[in-house]
């Protein structure tokens, strides 16, 4: 009936149309809405070719940009050897790579301005690159100062170029671009490349210097190896992301070429370290001009990768293009097809409609004459056609319809028999009642309230039922009967769970209550169901109780963990400004962090430290950790031997390990945990501290200056940490004044923002810049509300501690 009331404003105005502009409406409320879905997706369709056309002309660009990034590249490194090499060749040379650069940046700024993808940040670091283009060319000899100096002086145009091909990259939405392969191939572009173009051209213009200088003196030589080590270390991480993408869906050229590339990687570094570093030991060198000639064919195979790089990915926009184009006409001519064929057909069904109905009409005035021969002629097989049966078979069953209604009586009472066998077949009580009085009950009923009818109970127990309800109705309802009886206000409550309690003989039962609304014989009636769940509702209150017993108990263990915490007021002699942030992820957790003096008021040791876990697994490690920290304190109170922390951490790796049992990888053993952390030393009287971090690094502001030293990546006490590992130790003045700041990873990892990435070490970099000449005190503020709004409405992932010490003259 319900449904019939929604409908009624609609079947009104339909009851006033005639068919044919039924049908007009019927089309048009069809028509728009598919037009209109038709007309989004050709435009997504042609925002994704307009796209892929921007991108194109991006690539464009960016060969030109890369034409031009080798081209200074190669000036760069062959720019270091003016101070060494005055001859007029090399200075003519010099001055002829000069005039190709400027050239190439004249008719490269021209094309960028007249290109549809140029924006003010592109064509302001243009403006920027031409800038500093002219204040390098026009030096005349070369910069003066260590390889380093002269290397980052000519890198500074190769870094804006390289810029730029990110911002034309953003700007095209290359960089964005929805295809696996072309994305990763993009990044490789636009990072791995680059990287491998700096570091073999920083190789090539150091070695290049070292061999053209008569002798290498002690400071090169060490700045050669640092070069050797620290390219070992990036080629390692370009070689993975090259070796990824040969995975990914690209032709056998560019496989070939990352093949090709990361050999010559590996050969161009034992070269230089067979010819230059250890050639300068053995006296084996050999000219400059052969080196470099030697490592540039390297570089210009990383030009060519990158030049096969290009066309591959034009190759792949173009046929996105075309075959979105296809799937674009393929689509129209579909949608233009279907919408006239259907309109086609709904033309025919008004003609069929109206040929049936006109028939329907003669008929029916002949029923209404007495003619209850009549028959109507079939016109379809649509439902149209059970209606002209139902009207035909109407005549013929007028006559019995009174025989029909007799049997029909006969089997309901039958039906009503039957149910109230199954009625008393259940355990649940059932009974069926108006809004006031009980008509029908079940055995279950009778037997709890020991009657043996409904007279009975009206008479003996009640009659209305919710009078014997324990004081436990819902607000709002009353049990008499009022605007609403207590079984319409549960009626329309169904998801709430209904519990009422009844006491019969001094013993209390509890029951749910479900209700459903029937209609029977024009009377509108309530199936009502008591199902017994006095044993559930006493379990439920004794895990109520027992929960509350487990929460107590953690409660009293945040007490005690709370109790190893130090507090400002414990190294106030040591410092005067601090602040902690310590927030545990639940109430007890697996952060902590420790004070403690040693041997005297001048020295003393800060810890933090990320237990294994959080909740009450991670604080039962802190215990522990504090333990082992007290027997180290004390072992080194008990000699004068100079403090090393990384002794320390060495002390805590071997101590944690023996007492759980985890060394050696012992199968055995179930548990597996340990910690990571930062010590800090600091000795007053000698205004120094020393540092080491486990997976922790120590951020700290020194002549305004933000420092960090990582931590050594190795953990504390697990099975897989090794026992001899010797961890790193940094020594920092604290003389003229710094602050540093330690934190566990809960503050670095928590998840938020609108993209729910984590927090990250670059923002809490921001923070200390932003705010470091402020008390320690207003930092805390500001650290603790921007993780809050960061967070938001995330759960916090992970136990936090954040320690931040001034120390000052």
């Amino acid at each position: 009936m319900n449904v019939i009331k929604i409908l009624k404003p609609a079947i009104y105005c339909m009851n006033q149309l005639k068919f044919v502009f039924k049908f007009l409406i019927i089309c048009f409320i069809f028509t728009l809405p598919l037009s209109i879905l038709g007309w989004a997706l050709v435009l997504e369709v042609n925002n994704s070719i307009s796209t892929s056309k921007n991108e194109l002309k991006g690539l464009n660009i960016l060969k030109e940009t890369y034409q031009i990034l080798f081209t200074v590249a190669e000036f760069r490194d062959y720019s270091m050897l003016q101070r060494i090499n005055l001859s007029e060749d090399f200075e003519n040379e010099i001055d002829n790579k000069k005039k190709v650069i400027t050239k190439f940046l004249s008719e490269y700024t021209t094309k960028i301005k007249k290109s549809s993808i140029s924006s003010p940040a592109i064509e302001k670091q243009i403006y920027e690159l031409i800038d500093l283009w002219l204040i390098l060319s026009a030096t005349g000899a070369g910069v003066q100062g260590a390889p380093e100096i002269q290397f980052t002086y000519y890198d500074k145009i190769v870094q804006k170029i390289e810029l730029l091909a990110h911002l034309i990259s953003y700007e095209s939405k290359l960089a964005y671009d929805p295809e696996l392969s072309n994305f990763f191939l993009i990044k490789l572009l636009l990072e791995d490349i680059q990287t491998l173009n700096r570091d073999f051209g920083k190789l090539r213009s150091y070695g290049s210097f070292a061999l053209a200088s008569p002798t290498i003196d002690s400071y090169t030589y060490t700045l050669l190896e640092n070069i050797y080590e620290e390219l070992l270390k990036t080629t390692s991480s370009v070689k993975i992301n090259l070796l990824y993408t040969n995975r990914l869906n690209v032709d056998i050229t560019l496989k070939e070429y990352i093949e090709n590339i990361i050999i010559k990687s590996d050969n161009s570094l034992d070269f230089f370290y067979d010819k230059v570093i250890e050639g300068e030991v053995s006296n084996k060198k050999l000219t400059w001009q052969a080196f470099f000639q030697y490592t540039s064919k390297h570089i210009n195979l990383i030009e060519e990768f990158s030049f096969a790089i290009l066309p591959t990915i034009e190759h792949k926009l173009r046929t996105k293009i075309k075959t979105q184009q296809t799937k674009l006409l393929i689509f129209i001519s579909l949608s233009t097809f279907l919408y006239l064929f259907v309109t086609y057909l709904i033309i025919g069904m008004y003609y069929s409609l109206k040929s049936a109905t006109d028939d329907f009409l003669d008929k029916a005035g002949e029923i209404a004459k007495g003619n209850l021969d009549v028959q109507i002629k079939k016109h379809s097989r649509d439902e149209l056609s059970y209606i002209i049966k139902a009207f035909n078979n109407m005549a013929q069953q007028l006559k019995g319809k009174q025989e029909k209604l007799i049997h029909r009586t006969l089997e309901l009472n039958r039906e009503k028999q039957f149910i109230v066998s199954v009625m008393d077949t259940q355990n649940n009580m059932v009974i069926t009642q108006d809004n006031l009085e009980i008509k029908t009950a079940n055995k279950a009923f009778f037997d709890f309230f020991k009657v043996s009818n409904v007279a009975e109970f009206n008479t003996k127990v009640t009659d209305n039922i919710a009078t014997l309800f324990k004081n436990q109705e819902l607000e709002g309802y009353n049990a008499e009967l009022n605007e609403k009886t207590w079984v319409n206000y549960i009626n329309e409550r169904k998801d709430t769970l209904h519990k009422k309690t009844i006491e019969i003989d001094g013993q209390q039962y509890v029951f749910s209550i479900f209700i459903d609304k029937f209609t029977f014989q024009d009377e509108k009636l309530f199936t009502i169901v008591f199902s017994d769940i006095t044993e559930l509702e006493q379990i439920r209150n004794t895990i109520e109780l027992i929960n509350k017993n487990i929460k107590d108990s953690i409660r009293y263990a945040s007490l005690i963990q709370n109790s190893i915490i130090p507090s400002p007021s414990d190294y106030q002699h040591f410092v005067k400004d601090s602040f902690v942030f310590w927030q545990p992820k639940d109430i007890v957790g697996g952060d902590i962090y420790i004070f403690d003096t040693i041997r005297s008021n001048d020295e003393c040791l800060f810890m933090v430290i990320d237990c294994t876990g959080h909740g009450v697994p991670g604080a039962f490690v802190t215990m522990l950790v504090k333990a082992i920290e007290r027997q180290i304190i004390a072992n080194i109170s008990m000699n004068n031997q100079q403090v090393k922390v990384s002794e320390i951490f060495s002390a805590f790796n071997k101590e944690l390990k023996k007492i759980l049992k985890q060394g050696d990888n012992n199968s055995t053993v179930l548990s597996n945990v340990g910690f990571d952390g930062g010590i800090v030393y600091y000795n007053k009287n000698k205004k120094i501290i020393k540092y080491s971090g486990s997976n922790t690094s120590l951020f700290y502001i020194k002549d305004n200056k933000l420092n960090i030293i990582k931590g050594d990546k190795e953990s504390i006490g697990y099975k897989s940490s090794d026992v001899n590992f010797k961890f790193q130790e940094y020594s920092i003045d604290t003389r003229g004044g710094m602050t540093l700041y330690i934190t566990s990873d809960g503050y670095l990892d928590q998840n938020g923002g609108e993209k729910l990435f984590p927090f990250g070490k670059t923002r809490f970099k921001n923070i200390i810049k932003e705010n470091h000449d402020k008390p320690l005190q207003q930092q805390k503020d500001v650290f603790v509300s921007e993780f809050n709004a960061y967070k938001g409405d995330e759960e916090q992932t992970d136990d936090i501690t954040l320690l931040a010490i001034k120390f000052t003259d």
